[in-house]
């Protein structure tokens, strides 16, 4: 799927929750992942590890402030090579390996937005603090298993620590559907969480219930759905 035309009303439906996977358009590290990833994005240094789970990744050697400075290149290094690949909206160090070998290290960059011109963010040793609300069954794609969908529960809202590659400390940030869904989807690849994968064409019956505008927002924020992650 090319994302590249789509306006934000049509990327919200790409995150709506469905029941055959066939008719559903993916989500996750990348936006159609049913689409072959281009060898051409694949760069001599970096390349994106195909049809394997994801290793949990041990803590940091270093405070993450002086760890920052230490990889401030493979850092950059991997944003770049992030930036390569259409549509792509996170990925974790240990999708990928670097000269030949995992990165077995605590960071991921993400996409600050839904449009393949927003730039990409560097988030280091990340940390979910409070996981608010119900749970929601999504639909995700992967670079990690590209032609196949991962079914995932997600929080609609998070809150979050993580270290910048300035070496600033953000303290419990909260996100919100669209961001708080990449930073778990993220976070779930470094802490070595088993995807669901789902062979194309596969059906599922959904738990949750379908959410009225009226209703409570699953958050938790206690607003109207219609005014919160609805919008």
């Amino acid at each position: 799927m090319n994302t590249k035309n789509h306006d934000s009303k049509d990327l919200d439906t790409i995150l709506t929750i469905g029941d055959n996977f066939s008719h559903v358009p993916s989500f996750g590290d990348v936006l159609g992942a049913s689409e072959v990833i281009d060898e051409d994005v694949t760069s001599t240094k970096f390349k994106i590890i195909i049809g394997e789970q994801t290793p949990a990744v041990p803590s940091l050697k270093e405070p993450p402030e002086v760890w920052v400075k230490t990889n401030r290149l493979l850092l950059l290094e991997f944003k770049e090579f992030a930036e390569g690949i259409d549509n792509a909206l996170g990925i974790a160090a240990n999708q990928v390996n670097h000269k030949g070998r995992r990165i077995n290290e605590r960071f991921f960059v993400h996409r600050l937005g839904k449009k393949p011109i927003d730039p990409f963010e560097i988030i280091v040793d990340p940390v979910i603090v409070e996981r608010h609300g119900s749970l929601v069954t999504e639909l995700e794609g992967c670079l990690s298993w590209p032609g196949r969908t991962i079914v995932a529960k997600r929080h609609l809202s998070i809150t979050v620590s993580y270290w910048t590659i300035d070496g600033e400390y953000i303290e419990n940030k909260k996100l919100d559907r669209f961001e708080s869904q990449v930073f778990q989807h993220e976070i779930d690849h470094l802490e070595g969480v088993e995807e669901n994968v789902q062979e194309p064409g596969s059906t599922f019956r959904r738990d949750n219930e379908k959410v009225g505008r009226n209703d409570l927002c699953p958050c938790g924020s206690l607003k109207k759905f219609k005014k919160c992650c609805g919008r």
